[in-house]
């Protein structure tokens, strides 16, 4: 399944094509619109793998099936984004006890929206693996390690 963070329009900010990760967390892109994030049902962690293009991404089935081996409650999902929302979508994600993967071209905006960088990011200026802790966003870049 692939979402794609688009503009979406109801009341409370969060389209109804899918629930929110949280009511009280509204993601906006830079334009002021409400995003769509997928949302899973309560006390479900959503883990993403975010780019443009990721409908062919693997990731999704591979991530489910080690989540369910491992008996996490967590689901997986692709999220096709653009450039100007990846920041938006990362926090979401990691305020919401999630986090996820980075995929070109994003790598490079991904570790400008990080809070906290491992090395590996400020020696190559990209991150493909963020996470949240508490309110902060976590990142690290795994192609160089």
């Amino acid at each position: 399944m692939t979402t794609t963070a688009t503009p979406a329009r109801s009341s409370n900010g969060w389209s109804r094509r899918s629930s929110t990760v949280s009511n009280r967390e509204r993601t906006r892109d830079r334009r002021g619109n409400a995003m769509t994030i997928p949302a899973p049902p309560a006390g479900t962690r959503v883990f993403a793998i975010l780019g443009n293009p990721v409908a062919h991404s693997l990731s999704p089935a591979i991530q489910n099936a080690a989540l369910r081996a491992a008996g996490l409650d967590g689901r997986y999902v692709a999220i096709a984004c653009q450039p100007e929302d990846v920041a938006p979508v990362m926090r979401t994600l990691a305020r919401a006890g999630g986090g996820g993967n980075v995929t070109v071209p994003h790598k490079r905006r991904a570790a400008a929206a990080l809070d906290d960088a491992a090395a590996a990011v400020g020696r190559t200026g990209a991150c493909n693996t963020f996470w949240g802790e508490g309110a902060r966003i976590r990142g690290d870049n795994t192609d160089v390690e």
